[in-house]
Formats: C-alpha cells, sequence, structure tokens
C-alpha cells in the first residue's frame, strides 16, 4: 500500500518475474466463503487491468 500512496504503481516496485497477488486476502486467517468470492473477483478485474500477468 505504501508504494500506491505515494503514487506509484506497486507491481512496478516487484523483482523481476514476480507477480502481483491478493496474498492477505487468500491466507489462512481469511478464507470464508464469501472472501474467497472477494478474492475472484478481485483476481477477475485484475487480469482485465493487467492481461500480460495472467497468460
Amino acid at each position: 500500500m505504501h508504494e500506491a500512496n505515494l503514487g506509484n504503481d506497486p507491481r512496478d516496485s516487484l523483482p523481476q518475474g514476480q507477480t502481483f497477488t491478493y496474498g492477505v486476502i487468500s491466507s489462512r486467517n481469511f478464507a470464508s466463503p464469501e472472501e474467497l468470492k472477494l478474492k475472484r473477483f478481485l483476481d477477475d478485474v485484475t487480469s482485465h487491468l493487467y492481461p500480460e500477468d495472467f497468460s
């Protein structure tokens, strides 16, 4: 979140070959059916915004 607060795309600060994910949402602490549905929705939106990360 820090990168986004600075106006930077957080994906640009990742090491080469690493893909951005919503890892916090998918952790064991956030695994209710509703939260998994939210994660799928976020992944779907992200795949449309950044298709090169999902090829």
